[in-house]
């Protein structure tokens, strides 16, 4: 497996843990750090369904606590 890869993988982890505790952020964070290693475009339709799965999966879950 390649190493930018790995490292990508744990910005992921990273920034989608920082969105589920503040609810905000994870797609800024995720691709300036992942551009630093490998193309915007590259990355960007990676991280787009992932936080539409999470976001979808946070309100799904906590949807009583929606004001």
């Amino acid at each position: 497996m390649d190493p930018v890869w790995i490292a990508i993988g744990g910005f992921i982890f990273l920034a989608y843990t920082l969105e589920a505790v503040t609810g905000f952020g994870s797609i800024i964070i995720a691709l300036s750090l992942s551009a630093q290693l490998v193309p915007i475009d590259v990355v960007l339709p990676i991280l787009v369904p992932l936080s539409v799965c999470m976001s979808s999966y946070l309100v799904w879950r906590h949807w009583h606590n929606i004001d």
